[in-house]
């Protein structure tokens, strides 16, 4: 029942309705005169679920994809030794345990430890980077990804001791968390590579290190959540 429209200052105005009749002209509701359409998209998305949500082998056959297609596109646009390295780099991050990592990265965010992730930075360049992706406009690509630990959390006192998942809300968690541990992993390993390289490229045209660092990690954040998309 709320409208946004954003300004050109970047100001955001929020128009409230509250009166069905009004919504309904600015906003046909199919769910209140298609019902048959309505049940055709629920059993449509069930059956595509099948085969990737509630598939257990399609995170990390998917993670195997992405990694492929994000390094054929980044080849495509700046030369098959970037997509070479990309596959050294994400190779590199799944060996040096860098999915443990993000898990990590994902609880202490959902749970607001924003001193311990800064603690773990000084010391751990893997914390330091995705901090860094996050602070630099990546957290809506990780949104879904940072609530996981806390969705587990969650799963876990709703299983109890039994560690017996007897609802689809349980099981939906459940396999959320495993989908997004791949995806975090995978995103964090592009955006450090493009970094790195955009950082090279900026020092021969004679940038300073601090403007060419600053510029590197936002071309770098752009370019890693555009491979996602």
């Amino acid at each position: 029942n709320k409208i946004f429209i954003y300004q050109p200052d970047g100001s955001i105005k929020i128009v409230e309705i509250n009166d069905p009749k009004q919504r309904e002209a600015l906003r046909r509701s199919y769910r209140m005169t298609q019902p048959l359409i309505d049940y055709a998209n629920m059993a449509t998305s069930a059956l595509g679920q099948m085969h990737t949500r509630y598939n257990p082998a399609f995170a990390p056959m998917n993670f195997v994809r992405d990694a492929l297609t994000n390094a054929f596109t980044l080849g495509a646009q700046m030369g098959p030794e970037k997509a070479g390295k990309l596959l050294s780099a994400i190779a590199a991050d799944v060996a040096g345990g860098g999915m443990k990592k993000a898990f990590q990265f994902a609880k202490l965010h959902s749970n607001g430890n924003f001193d311990e992730i800064r603690r773990l930075a000084k010391t751990d360049q893997y914390f330091q980077d995705m901090l860094d992706y996050v602070e630099m406009g990546g957290k809506v690509s990780y949104l879904q990804g940072v609530a996981a630990k806390g969705a587990l959390d969650e799963l876990i006192k709703d299983v109890g001791r039994s560690g017996i998942m007897k609802s689809k809300e349980q099981v939906d968690k459940f396999v959320d968390i495993w989908n997004e541990m791949f995806e975090l992993s995978s995103r964090a390993a592009a955006y450090r590579l493009l970094r790195d390289e955009f950082y090279a490229e900026n020092k021969k045209k004679g940038m300073s290190n601090a403007d060419a660092m600053a510029d590197a990690q936002s071309h770098a954040v752009e370019y890693a959540k555009n491979l996602a998309n």
